[in-house]
Parts: C-alpha cells; sequence; structure tokens
C-alpha cells in the first residue's frame, strides 16, 4: 500500500487487533492502548512512531505484548519501492548464552512472541491490513514464478513464510534456482542429507526454532557446503550482528533491488568468475 494511502483510522485499527492478540489481560490490554485523531495525515500519526535507522523508511510503535514488552508494531517499505506493510517486530533477536541458566525459559519467550506475531498478521491480513501475505498474494499473481532446481540453487532460511516465499519470488523471477526452508531444523536435515546442491545461503538471523547462526555453522561444519558464500539477514544493527563465517550482511527491511544487488555482488566476489552458480537474468 502506497503511504499516503495509510490512515490514522487503519493505523487504529492495526493497533486495536495486536493488542487483541498481544495481551490475554484486559487491563494490560488497556494500559498500552492508544489512539490516534482519525482527521490526522499519516506524517503527523508517524511522528509519534520511532524513525528506524535502516536504509528504507521504517517506523515503529512500542505496544509489548503479554509476555514481552519491547514487541513492537512496524509500518515498513517492503521490497518494492512505495510499498508499505504493517508487520510485528519482535524485537527478540540478540545473542543470548546457550549455557546459560535462563536459556530455555528465553526460548519460551521467544516462542511466544512468535506465535503473537503469526496471530496478529493473520487477523491483520483478514482485516485487509495491508501486510507481507497480502504483497506476496498481488505480487505472485503478477508473475510466472520460475522454480529451477537443477544445477546450483540459493538456500533461503526464513521462518517468516510470506518474507520467505516474497524473496524466493524475487530470486526466482531474476533467473536462480531457489529453494526456501522456514527452521532450523528443515535446514539441517537438507544439509546432512545434501537433498539440493547449494551454492549460496541467504539467512535470517532470528528464527522461530533456534538461531540462523546454528544453520551457519552446519553449512560451515559440511564437506559439501564449507566454502559456499552466506548471506545473513536481520532486523539488528550489522555492529550488532556476529559477522564470522558470512561473506555480507543485509538489515531487514531492505528492497528487492538491495538483495538481487547483494546476491549478485557477493557470487561474483566468492566465486571469481567462475560460472558455479546461474547468474541472474539481464
Amino acid at each position: 500500500m502506497r503511504l499516503e494511502k495509510i490512515t490514522a483510522s487503519l493505523v487504529n485499527k492495526a493497533i486495536e487487533i495486536y493488542l487483541e492478540h498481544a495481551y490475554e489481560d484486559e487491563v494490560l490490554r488497556a494500559a498500552h492502548g492508544v489512539r490516534f485523531d482519525e482527521a490526522m495525515p499519516i506524517g503527523e500519526v508517524l511522528d509519534n512512531f520511532e524513525r528506524e535507522e535502516s536504509k528504507l523508511p521504517a517506523f515503529s510503535y512500542r505496544l509489548g505484548s503479554q509476555h514481552y514488552p519491547h514487541m513492537k508494531l512496524a509500518i515498513w517499505e517492503a521490497y518494492y519501492e512505495g510499498e508499505f506493510i504493517f508487520a510485528v517486530d519482535r524485537h527478540d533477536g540478540f545473542d543470548f548464552d546457550k549455557t546459560g541458566p535462563d536459556y530455555d525459559s528465553w526460548l519460551g519467550i521467544k516462542s511466544h512472541n512468535h506465535q503473537a506475531k503469526v496471530a496478529i498478521e493473520d487477523a491483520w491480513y483478514q482485516e485487509k491490513i495491508p501486510t507481507l501475505r497480502r504483497l506476496k498474494e498481488e505480487r505472485m499473481s503478477q508473475s510466472d514464478i520460475m522454480r529451477a532446481f537443477s544445477g546450483h540453487t540459493v538456500m533461503l532460511v526464513d521462518n517468516d513464510g510470506d518474507a520467505g516465499a516474497i524473496m524466493e519470488m524475487i530470486l526466482s523471477n531474476a533467473g536462480y534456482g531457489c529453494r526456501w526452508m522456514g527452521s532450523v531444523a528443515q535446514s539441517l536435515e537438507l544439509i546432512k542429507t545434501g537433498d539440493i546442491r547449494c551454492g549460496l545461503a541467504v539467512i535470517d538471523l532470528m528464527l522461530s526454532d533456534g538461531s540462523g547462526l546454528d544453520v551457519v555453522k552446519a553449512l560451515r561444519a559440511s564437506a559439501a557446503t564449507q566454502d559456499i558464500p552466506i548471506l545473513l539477514t536481520s532486523a539488528m544493527n550489522g555492529s550488532d550482528v556476529m559477522m564470522a563465517d558470512i561473506d555480507g550482511y543485509l538489515r531487514k527491511p531492505f528492497s528487492a533491488k538491495a538483495l538481487l544487488d547483494t546476491v549478485a555482488q557477493t557470487i561474483k566476489r566468492c566465486y571469481d568468475g567462475h560460472d558455479r552458480l546461474l547468474e541472474p537474468k539481464t
């Protein structure tokens, strides 16, 4: 949706749905409620949001949830210039000591956050509020999607199904063989079985059943994939991301052009001109 078409009324509706699914306790839900004057232009509404540090326009408003105070409602420009969507920013992608006594509790909080994100974004979709799923459906209906799994393939790992489908479509339509996985477990199984000839991996840092760094480690430990280029994606600052054993980083949200440019540049740099992975169509 174009930013100028987003109204204060639509933002209020999105907030109401968010709070309904994020809080079981009615008192807590009411305490975090906010409502904007419906006559306000969207620019004035977004003045109340935090402007995220990103190459693309991204705004967020911290509403929290029953189990986690840092979750946010976000309005992002998503993949295509001028296309804005509503999303839930879980804001829980930072690293956590796996050997610590609270690690299992942290995984439980992340699981709650993921479930809340899915429920809120599903409800938004049903109410025709612009989401990644709606953007995906609109764009996919306009394109013939290529899924060529012969030769080397881009391994795409992202637990957000709508984001994964859009990125798969962008890469496939550019001429890349592409295969999307939605979890650490699915990725590790694929690496173990060698089901595809993986030539490059694009991995989200924050996955519902673990960290994208677990997938990076598995790729580096396998003789078949130890030398492939790996790109990490995250909503976190690049300085906050462990950069060991990866070849590039894309901060979310990013455009389709940024994704394709980074993939192409990484292939050229890491493969040194050898045709080991299909170059995109021009």
